[in-house]
């Protein structure tokens, strides 16, 4: 436990001496004169609290500086204390004390307060866990974009069911155990027993003992809630009330999701204790680096990969996109999901698998120009960086494609501080699902229709994907780019649907699709529906 620091707290012409501590809400100054400041003040300190790999705090002196006591940016997020071993920065530049490694890492939730150093281009940074300080020290102004920006994934998850109801997932665990046939179908041949008459007690040694108990729980509760059978509720009805319960709900999506090719329940026991031996391993997906760390995380991407149905997606985005509709719902109605089972299944399915309308920006009609970095370096994330994607295996020292949307004045600005950046003079994009081979579970590449188009020239391209003209719109409005930037980075129809329109805005269905089709009627952007193979967030 880190003691509270001893400080100088600035007033208008004189410094008092007080007591500094952190918690999840922020930082507190007590005077010696018994008085407690929250905000409005300068503090100077010369204190950092450094974690070292068993996850024990040090508190060191450090350099004097003076800091705005009210942070300027506080977010929850990922964090591990404890490092299996001695590591190295898993970012270039490196991050200052690891922390971004421990975040990538994280398994713990944390509060992260960004302060202003007065006089200095750096911040200080406050990580507080459970209301007591851990890690805090400044780091340069490239990290801060790793709190700043938030990725996919955060977006996802906030968007979907923002406003979904309170609703303890939990409570089933004191429920009656299952019946003995549905047990033995988790179990799929395993001999485990199995003890007490709750939920909780009989799947209690289905789990690897080393998980969390948070995850453990989540687990226990998945297992209940798919011996229940199929919900009854629609599934815009049934599945947001899970959201805040990530285990638990990114496998009910998978489960379920897997009903469009008649799958009943998979060996999910079985899985569970062949992760954590380390002897299963991923087929088709590539998932995002922070989830790959831990066996519950591969365990939940094993079943993300072994649920997919690529050639329903070919199927269900080709007919879409050939349509040259605009849709901001379900093509699976509530109404006639509420008629036939299978397209109750069908409509859960579209929204597990995360079917979505999503927009390729044609850049230089809104005066702006696409540009993309292949290397090593510079991977921390910034306001121009739109995709950043690692190429090939995470051992070793692997090279990350950069894709940029930005301005051609700060173009030549970032390129004055990355000399390989390029700008890019023509792009397209297509969703080849029909590369995907069911059964052998695995994407083919038509080696030579690829060879045959190495030579074809940019007026080729331009026709093939029917950019002969080009027109230009310019800058949008503030809800235009709002509009543009939820479709771009999310764009769920569930979400559309289930919101009326975009969530947390007044931007209703009618809006959205009268903008969609002004832009694409304009040649601003390429329409096009599209899966996400992990479902929704």
């Amino acid at each position: 436990m880190v003691e509270p620091w001893k400080v100088q707290v600035r007033f208008e012409d004189s410094w008092q001496s007080g007591l500094l501590s952190w918690s999840a809400e922020g930082p507190i100054v007590e005077l010696d004169s018994g008085e407690e400041i929250t905000s409005d003040a300068l503090v100077k300190l010369n204190q950092e609290a450094i974690l070292d790999e068993n996850g024990k705090t040090y508190v060191r002196q450090g350099k004097e500086y003076i800091i705005s006591l009210e942070p300027v940016l506080v977010r929850e997020g990922t964090f591990t204390p404890v490092l299996d071993e001695k590591t190295d920065s898993s970012i270039y530049p490196p991050d200052t004390n690891l922390w971004y490694t421990r975040l990538l890492r994280g398994n713990e939730m944390v509060n992260f307060l960004l302060h202003n150093i007065e006089g200095s281009a750096r911040y200080y940074l406050a990580i507080v866990h459970k209301d007591l300080l851990i890690q805090a020290h400044t780091i340069r102004q490239y990290e801060v974009g790793a709190l700043r920006y938030e990725t996919n994934a955060e977006l996802w998850r906030k968007g979907w069911a923002a406003d979904a109801p309170d609703f303890d997932a939990l409570a089933i665990l004191d429920d009656p155990r299952p019946d003995w046939k549905c047990i033995d179908r988790l179990t799929d041949g395993i001999r485990i027993p199995i003890r007490g008459e709750t939920v909780a007690e009989a799947f209690d040694e289905l789990i690897p003992p080393q998980w969390p108990s948070k995850v453990r729980q989540e687990i226990k509760a998945f297992f209940a809630y798919i011996c229940k059978g199929q919900p009854e509720e629609d599934p815009l009805d049934f599945f947001p009330r899970f959201q805040k319960y990530r285990m638990l709900y990114g496998m009910l999506l998978g489960h379920y999701r897997s009903m469009i090719h008649s799958a009943d329940t998979y060996p999910y026991v079985r899985w569970m204790w062949q992760t954590q031996s380390q002897q299963l391993h991923i087929d088709s997906l590539a998932f995002p680096e922070e989830t790959e760390q831990q066996p519950w995380h591969v365990f939940r991407n094993y079943m993300y990969d072994r649920t997919l149905a690529f050639e329903r997606a070919a199927e269900i985005t080709e007919k879409l996109n050939k349509s040259g509709k605009v849709i901001t719902q379900l093509p699976v109605s509530r109404e006639e999901a509420e008629e036939s089972e299978d397209a109750w299944i069908e409509r859960m399915w579209m929204m597990a698998m995360g079917l979505r309308i999503w927009a390729h920006v044609r850049a230089p009609v809104l005066g702006l120009q696409e540009a993309v970095y292949l290397g090593r370096a510079q991977r921390w994330p910034h306001k121009h960086l739109r995709t950043i994607t690692r190429l090939g295996d995470s051992h070793g020292n692997p090279r990350y494609f950069h894709h940029m949307m930005i301005s051609p004045l700060a173009f030549q600005k970032v390129k004055a501080t990355i000399p390989g950046l390029s700008s890019i003079a023509f792009s397209a994009y297509n969703a080849n699902y029909h590369l995907y081979n069911v059964k052998d579970r695995q994407w083919r590449t038509d080696l030579e229709s690829l060879e045959s188009r190495e030579n074809i020239s940019l007026d080729d391209l331009k026709r093939r994907f029917g950019r002969n003209k080009q027109g230009f719109i310019g800058p949008l409005s503030k809800k235009q780019a709002i509009i543009l930037d939820y479709i771009v980075s999310q764009g769920w129809l569930a979400a559309i649907e289930l919101h009326k329109g975009i969530p947390g805005t007044d931007i209703d269905q009618d809006t959205l699709e009268r903008f969609l089709t002004f832009m694409r009627d304009g040649k601003a952007l390429d329409l096009m529906y599209r899966v996400s193979p992990y479902g929704l967030p």
